[in-house]
Parts: C-alpha cells; sequence; structure tokens
C-alpha cells in the first residue's frame, strides 16, 4: 500500500520547484536568467514526472518504495519530497484556516463580465494570443469589476468619507489583446467618476504599444488625479525616458521616491509609491508627510508591506501576482512570483495597521487566465 505515498511524493516535488520559481521571480535578477530558470523548473517538474508515470504504467503502478529499490539517491529525493509534501500541506490547511477578510473591507458588487460579448468583437490578435484561446476555460478577456467600501479605523476617518479611488494593475500591453480590451475598462472607469487613479505598475510590455498610452491612459479620468508606479516589465521599454514622459503627457504622475500632498474637502491626503526592487526611487523618500494626512501606498508588489508597515501606511495598492494566473479548485494558486510565495498572490490582507489590497490585473504576458478572472477595483472610502 505504499502506493498511497505518490500523491504526498508529488505534492512535494512540484511544491518545491514552485516555491523556488516563485522567489527567484520576485528578484530583480536580469530577465534573461529569470526566464532561464523558468525553462529549468519546468523540465525538472515536468520531465521527471513523464519518465515515472511511463514506468510505472508498465510496471503496474507499484509503490514509490519498490521504484526506488537499490536506488539511493532517488531514496533521498523521495524522502525529501514527501516530507516537504506535508509541509506543504500543513502550510495550505492552516491558510485556509487562518484566512479572514479583514472587517474593514465590505464588497457592494462583483460584477463578471465578457468583455468580447460587451464589445461585439474579437480580442485577442496575434497567434500567440490565438493559441492561449485553445485552453478549455481561458478567460483572458473576461473582467471581474468589484465595487466596496473601506470602513478606516482612525479616529479622523469621517474627514476622508466618500473618498472614491479606482485601482487598476498590470495592463501588460503587448499587442496581445487589442486596445478595445482596455477601451472598455476605461470607459468603465470613468463612468464611477472617481477622486483617484491608481495605477500599480506594468504598464507597458513592448515599445510598438507605446502609442497606446494616449488612447488609454490619457483618456482615464479622475478628480484629484491619475498616479502610477512601473513594474517589472516596464523595464522591457528600451527608452525609459521617452516612456515617462508619454505616461506623464498621459496625465500620469510617477509615485515614487516622493508625497504627494492633496486636498480632500480639507482634508490631507498623502500617496507615495514603491517600485522596488526593479526601480530604486523609493529608496529616496526621507521627508515624512504631514501629521494626520491619510498615507496611500502604490506599490507593484506585495513584498514591499514591510516597507509600508514600517512608515505607517493605512492602505497599500498592490499588484504584480496577478492573483496567480492559473488557479486550481480548492487548491488555488501555485505560481506567484513573491518572496512570500502565493500568500498575497490576490485579495484583501490586514497586517499591523496596513491594509494591503492585491489586484489580481488586468491583463498579462501569457493572455492565460485560468479560474482567476482579471480585475479592476473600485473602493470607497467611509469612516
Amino acid at each position: 500500500m505504499d502506493w498511497l505515498l505518490w500523491p504526498l511524493i508529488l505534492l512535494g516535488h512540484v511544491g518545491f520547484w514552485c516555491f523556488f520559481f516563485n522567489r527567484t521571480h520576485a528578484t530583480a535578477w536580469p530577465r534573461p536568467w529569470r526566464k532561464g530558470i523558468e525553462k529549468f523548473v519546468l523540465a525538472v517538474v515536468f520531465l521527471p514526472l513523464s519518465l515515472g508515470l511511463v514506468w510505472n504504467w508498465f510496471e503496474g503502478f507499484p509503490g514509490p518504495l519498490r521504484f526506488f529499490e537499490g536506488r539511493l539517491p532517488l531514496l533521498g529525493y523521495l524522502s525529501f519530497c514527501a516530507a516537504i509534501g506535508v509541509w506543504f500541506l500543513v502550510a495550505w490547511l492552516l491558510r485556509k484556516l487562518n484566512r479572514r477578510q479583514p472587517h474593514e473591507i465590505r464588497f457592494l458588487a462583483r460584477e463578471i463580465v465578457d468583455v468580447e460579448q460587451q464589445t461585439k468583437q474579437r480580442l485577442t490578435a496575434g497567434s500567440f494570443a490565438e493559441f492561449f484561446r485553445l485552453v478549455p476555460w481561458n478567460r483572458c478577456t473576461w473582467m471581474a469589476a468589484d465595487t466596496g467600501e473601506i470602513r478606516l479605523q482612525r479616529p479622523d476617518a469621517s474627514r476622508f468619507d466618500g473618498l472614491k479611488i479606482a485601482h487598476l494593475s498590470d495592463f501588460h500591453l503587448t499587442g496581445g489583446i487589442r486596445a478595445e480590451y482596455y477601451d472598455w475598462i476605461v470607459d468603465r472607469i470613468n463612468a464611477e467618476q472617481c477622486d483617484l487613479v491608481l495605477l500599480s505598475g506594468d504598464l507597458v510590455d513592448e515599445s510598438h504599444c507605446l502609442d497606446w498610452i494616449p488612447r488609454i491612459f490619457g483618456r482615464l479620468q479622475a478628480r484629484l488625479g491619475k498616479f502610477h508606479v512601473l513594474g517589472n516589465h516596464d523595464l522591457q521599454i528600451a527608452d525609459q525616458a521617452t516612456y515617462r514622459k508619454l505616461l506623464e503627457a498621459a496625465g500620469c504622475q510617477y509615485l515614487s521616491g516622493h508625497w504627494v500632498t492633496l486636498d480632500f474637502r480639507g482634508a490631507p491626503i498623502c500617496l507615495t509609491g514603491n517600485d522596488l526592487p526593479w526601480y530604486s526611487e523609493a529608496e529616496q523618500l526621507r521627508e515624512a508627510p504631514p501629521a494626520g494626512a491619510l498615507k496611500l501606498l502604490v506599490s507593484h508588489s506585495p513584498d514591499q508591506i514591510r516597507w509600508a508597515i514600517d512608515r505607517q501606511i493605512d492602505v497599500m495598492f498592490a499588484g504584480h501576482t496577478h492573483g496567480g494566473q492559473i488557479c486550481f479548485p480548492l487548491i488555488g494558486p501555485v505560481i506567484s512570483p513573491s518572496k512570500y510565495g502565493v500568500r498575497f498572490a490576490g485579495g484583501e490582507f490586514k497586517l499591523g495597521s496596513t491594509l494591503l489590497l492585491v489586484s489580481r490585473g488586468i491583463s498579462g504576458d501569457e493572455p492565460i487566465r485560468w479560474h482567476c478572472l482579471p480585475q479592476i477595483n473600485v473602493w470607497t472610502l467611509r469612516a
């Protein structure tokens, strides 16, 4: 009956290499290195599984002890995977049992939209995107439009009551998803008449999409302004100076490295940004914001949560992890490029006095969404 160990060994084998992948992809290592690691992980995960499946098929699916009999190095790896499998299983159970939505968060509406049906046109373009459309249940051109309230837990919360914020992340303009998809998003956000639009990075992946900036980011409307940080994919634009000027011309103010103080009906709101470890401007943040101000942080990655807590940020908006992009029933996400793994892949969290809101993002480098819909959020602050 030792064949019952196979699921545990499989969990440990896949889980360990996903653990390795997630943490290496949370670094600022050069993109060719990370792509090389990605190919290595795919090979080391699936090649042994394929060979093991073939061997078991011909041997009548014996238990792993027989499979590794007389092969001490493989027996050692078997034991390692089994131990890791137990660790992952316990960690998964604890995360499920302890996961609680912060009581400050209340969702008012969560609408699921097939954007192709709304726009009445096919929204993928190119052979790469069309290939991914062949994946069953791929919802890369759908959208979860979430509207909610953030009930501030501070004595002067009534001063900020009614502040309306749109949080958009990870546009990943590559051309694989047509501009009309983003046009629909812009129209949807503009209809909300928000005070702030916050863009948490990975906006443009390909230089040929720079021409889309006025059409998409330029048309976004917000009473108090549009603010952004950059992400790891934004580094793929070779001419960074021109890129930033285009975003500035579209009315999007870069946040990292300084505070921006806004007036909301006489109450001070201070915003700053963090796109570490890919851009270094956040390391230059020195001055303190005005006393009593509401402090908001726009960060590309949720990995900067400790940075936010140290600076007593009230609400941190992040993206980068895409909710995992591919999620499995019951299990959830397994890939999340974060030093915390899948812990902050997407959703709402409370750490210390800081609220962390992680968007699943709008798109991705690979146009696939499996049980993990793209997401736009509109939040209204309440006392």
